[in-house]
């Protein structure tokens, strides 16, 4: 006791400091948690409750350590949590362990959940992959409120066949089909997510096809299995009849040329750099691009110009041998790329290579006829 008390001394003494204001005192509050020197944690925390001492401004770091010693070595340290949260009513606590709360005792869950209000708790994990229970003792609680989590929950709950779970008047469905999309789920997830809430996605199509197309780009780049996953999504996306139902007319089973361009036009400040594309997800756009489009010179080039086919020799090669099959073209119209728009590019991307290749294809001395399979191409170029 006595040498409990010297510790507690010894911290006011530092506190006392000026050289010691600005401590990491949200650290030294974790570490006190930890290796349960509670008599330090409550001298903590009540300097930063009266003002009287520095002030522990995210005790988030706190709250994950007292929920990993529950986890790591039982009831008895639920103590610990509930007066974590007990001393910061109004705080908003961010990065907790999802994993750490599925792990937790359904009495401790219930606990946790009983203690903060709905939305107070921000998890650092994607809730996809949690188990019924959880989701369940989420809603009870109605954190499923809390937009952060509502719509990952909702998706998991379909994931699992039980989206009624979470069927609530607050819940944005539409947002829940585009975190479909860009976890790029299998098409009988996404089938049944539309079937269930009877959700028209004529306005959000474009999202959710960028999104499968940047969730394939990845998964194609990785080699992933999932990529006939994802292509399979996209194929159920443009055959709905909302698909037809856009303002631009859409064909059935294609993509319209808005779709393709804002894809391909995506750059590094925006979700995913297509400057590099694996060959089959381009074989694929190309063969979902309507004959119609295929023959519309302004589109072709606005394609051949984007982020995605000026970085990429494989790219601009598809395209070329595909205008070369069709045979539609007989006279050149593909523009040269502009010096502003190489430079851009190579100080963007660096593809050296590629970029020195499509240069070529315009320079009438240094064609080679095996970067083109088909040998008429002065018919495009």
């Amino acid at each position: 006791m006595e040498q409990d008390n010297d510790w507690l001394q010894l911290i006011d003494m530092l506190l006392g400091k000026s050289e010691f204001l600005y401590l990491n005192i949200d650290s030294i509050y974790s570490d006190a948690i930890k290796y349960r020197r509670l008599d330090v944690a409550y001298r903590l925390e009540g300097l930063s409750l009266n003002h009287t001492g520095p002030r522990i401004e995210d005790p988030s770091r706190a709250l994950n350590t007292a929920l990993g010693m529950v986890v790591g070595q039982g009831a008895i340290n639920e103590d610990l949590v509930v007066r974590v949260l007990r001393n910061n009513p109004k705080h908003l606590f961010k990065a907790i362990k999802m994993n750490a709360l599925e792990k937790l005792q359904p009495g401790t869950q219930d606990l946790l959940l009983r203690t903060v209000r709905d939305g107070q708790l921000i998890f650092d994990m994607d809730p996809l992959g949690i188990s019924a229970d959880s989701i369940n003792l989420l809603t009870v609680h109605e954190h499923q409120r809390d937009d952060r989590l509502s719509e990952r929950m909702m998706l998991q709950a379909v994931i699992l066949g039980d989206a009624e779970m979470l069927y609530s008047p607050w819940l944005d469905y539409r947002e829940v089909f585009l975190t479909a999309c860009k976890t790029g789920q299998p098409v009988e997830v996404i089938r049944s997510l539309r079937q269930m809430t009877k959700l028209d996605i004529a306005p959000i199509i474009q999202d959710c096809l960028v999104h499968l197309l940047n969730h394939t780009k990845t998964m194609d780049l990785i080699l992933d299995h999932s990529f006939d996953q994802c292509i399979e999504a996209i194929d159920y996306i443009l055959s709905t009849t909302e698909h037809t139902q856009r303002v631009d007319k859409s064909i059935l089973g294609h993509f319209n040329s808005s779709d393709v361009l804002r894809f391909c036009g995506q750059t590094k400040s925006k979700p995913i750099d297509v400057s590099v594309i694996g060959s089959r997800l381009i074989r694929f756009i190309w063969s979902k691009i309507t004959q119609q489009q295929r023959r519309d010179s302004m589109f072709i080039n606005s394609l051949l110009s984007s982020e995605a086919a000026s970085n990429s020799f494989t790219f601009y090669r598809i395209v070329l041998e595909g205008l070369l099959e069709d045979n539609h073209f007989q006279t050149p119209f593909i523009n040269v790329p502009t010096i502003p728009e190489v430079t851009r590019n190579i100080q963007s991307y660096r593809r050296y290579s590629d970029i020195r290749s499509i240069i070529r294809l315009f320079h009438p001395f240094s064609f080679n006829p095996n970067l083109i399979k088909l040998t008429d191409k002065p018919k495009l170029i």
